[in-house]
């Protein structure tokens, strides 16, 4: 068995596993990130070594990043070792990834492609590995990246089409929305809502950004949901990582979740609704300040997740993925509350919100009416609120 065998997927994930590219950049003191191999040969990777290597990694030894190119998803692992070498100027710089139809699918190769960049700092210019790696599951073209407009969901695989589970990724980031959840607090609730709304949310934090790629993921699954009956709406759209080299795509994006490790972004406010700078959320629409800070039944419902998570971990091994399906049914629960409710009430012939209906959705009726009125109003659903209801302008 070759190095690093075992890390790959089994062989009953081979057809949920396909990639279409695997690559490996590099940074030299004098010229910059680089593209150093690719696989194949003749594959369009143009700016790839700046996705794969993020702006400030030569601060840090080892990072991840997700990241979005034209045609598909990558995941890039990255490493520096100090070496006694004079052209390298004393550090070596590496990183390794692969681009796949569907982001979902790149949690597979992780291990692997972590194991391999270390064997690029042992063994710089050894790509058998990565050829056979990407021979053994290369794509077949084309393929299609659309995602579906109600929920996250499974992309679409090139040859079987065969649909992924959209929250498979957390199955390889275990506690990645508990670690969502601590960070933000209460505040969670304004992500929530900001998701649901379909706004450009740009979440900013220094290196490393591997955590903060799966903020990005985990803000996809607070927003997603399966309610029918509601108006067509833009989908969800994770861009992950994002750097200067992206701010022309960004400019014609009617929605995105990214996020960056360039502070230069904070004054281009064309670019995003909303902007997270680590724990802080600031927006420079007016019509937004209302939904960037908790309100009281957010305050409320936090406690109340924070208690049940308690209960239900109670008596169990500790797992952190057993987590990630509690904080995904937690918010699938609570979409299906609010929109569903929304669209009995359209159905049914009533259309008219009442304080009742808003309180008993567990919003509320005073700080969150402009935040139901853009739901109503998105989703279109065809209901008013009520006139003497204190959630009213």
């Amino acid at each position: 068995r070759r190095a690093g065998e075992e890390t790959l997927p089994g062989p009953g994930e081979v057809e949920a596993a396909l990639v279409t590219a695997a690559f490996v950049a590099t940074f030299d003191a004098r010229t910059g990130n680089g593209l150093e191999w690719c696989a194949p040969h003749d594959a369009a990777l143009v700016g790839i070594e700046f996705k794969a290597i993020a702006s400030g990694a030569h601060n840090i030894t080892s990072d991840f990043t997700y990241f979005r190119t034209d045609s598909a998803f990558g995941l890039a692992h990255f490493h520096s070792r100090r070496v006694d070498s004079g052209p390298e100027r004393g550090v070596r710089v590496k990183s390794v990834g692969a681009l796949s139809p569907s982001y979902a699918t790149l949690a597979l190769h992780s291990a692997f492609l972590q194991e391999q960049v270390r064997r690029q700092l042992d063994e710089p210019g050894q790509y058998e590995a990565l050829s056979e790696f990407y021979e053994q599951y290369r794509a077949v073209l084309p393929f299609t990246t659309e995602l579906p407009t109600t929920q996250l969901p499974s992309s679409q695989l090139p040859s079987t089409r065969t649909p992924l589970s959209w929250d498979r990724p957390l199955g390889h980031h275990a506690g990645c929305l508990s670690r969502l959840v601590s960070c933000f607090g209460p505040s969670v609730f304004c992500l929530w809502k900001l998701a649901l709304l379909r706004k450009r949310m740009l979440l900013y934090s220094p290196p490393p950004v591997g955590g903060t790629c799966l903020h990005v993921l985990c803000c996809c699954c607070l927003g997603s949901h399966g309610q029918a009956g509601l108006g067509a709406v833009p989908p969800l759209k994770p861009l992950f990582y994002v750097s200067v080299a992206d701010i022309g795509s960004l400019e014609s994006e009617v929605t995105y979740i990214a996020c960056t490790t360039e502070k230069v972004f904070e004054d281009k406010t064309a670019l995003y609704d909303v902007y997270v700078d680590r724990q802080s959320l600031r927006s420079h629409h007016s019509h937004l300040q209302g939904l960037l800070a908790p309100t009281r039944a957010d305050q409320s419902r936090y406690q109340q997740l924070v208690m049940q998570r308690e209960v239900v971990s109670t008596g169990r091994d500790g797992s952190q993925n057993l987590d990630n399906g509690f904080f995904l049914t937690f918010f699938r629960e609570l979409n299906s509350r609010v929109l569903g409710s929304l669209v009995r009430l359209a159905v049914s012939g009533v259309r008219e919100v009442t304080e009742s209906d808003v309180c008993h959705m567990g919003l509320d009726p005073v700080a969150d009416r402009l935040f139901l009125a853009d739901l109503i109003d998105l989703y279109a659903i065809n209901v008013t609120i009520s006139a003497d209801n204190p959630c009213c302008p």
